[in-house]
């Protein structure tokens, strides 16, 4: 039973690696769109960030989401965006 429940793990997380991917580009493409448009990257930027938090917080209340970026944050002061994605 042990090895099925990993072999479902397994699959789920090929899945949201590739889900993840899927929307890296599609991010990605809107950004570049932006790009076009001379939308600044800061403004754009903001933009994404307002409607991804506001998405988040009716999901999952402001202290949650609050957490959450408190961990991006610290992240982001470690260094862990700044490296190269494979």
């Amino acid at each position: 039973m042990g090895q099925n429940k990993e072999k479902k793990d397994q699959l789920k997380k090929k899945e949201n690696l590739s889900l993840s991917r899927e929307a890296y580009e599609v991010v990605h493409k809107a950004f570049l769109e932006c790009e076009k448009k001379k939308i600044p990257i800061m403004v754009a930027l903001g933009a994404f960030l307002d409607k991804g938090i506001n998405i988040l917080i009716k999901m999952y209340q402001s202290e949650v989401t609050a957490a959450f970026l408190e961990k991006l944050a610290k992240e982001v002061r470690d260094g862990v965006y700044g490296k190269k994605r494979k």
